[in-house]
């Protein structure tokens, strides 16, 4: 069971992943393209983590009565993709 909170983030992440995923199949036809093929792959077995990890989260720490739970990998995923992959001290402040 998915915390109706994350649904929806689950589902853009999900798709994301889709994304690099279907990109690293199709690049494996392109030898040339072997440096690209291994960001694809790198990218795609990082969604894979984050989206394991998440799993792990929700079933070791969630209840359905809690509605203040969060996921700390989850949130921490979009909000290195929101900031340009960096949290500054400004924006840890404020």
């Amino acid at each position: 069971m998915v915390p109706y909170e994350y649904f929806d983030l689950l589902v853009i992440f999900i798709h994301h992943m889709d994304i690099y995923q279907k990109a690293a199949i199709t690049l494996q036809e392109y030898l040339e393209l072997h440096t690209t093929l291994d960001t694809y792959t790198c990218i795609t077995d990082y969604y894979s983590e984050v989206l394991s990890v998440f799993v792990q989260e929700v079933k070791d720490t969630w209840q359905a009565n809690d509605k203040t739970w969060c996921s700390a990998h989850l949130d921490y995923h979009f909000v290195m993709s929101m900031h340009n992959s960096a949290v500054t001290i400004k924006f840890s402040l404020g």
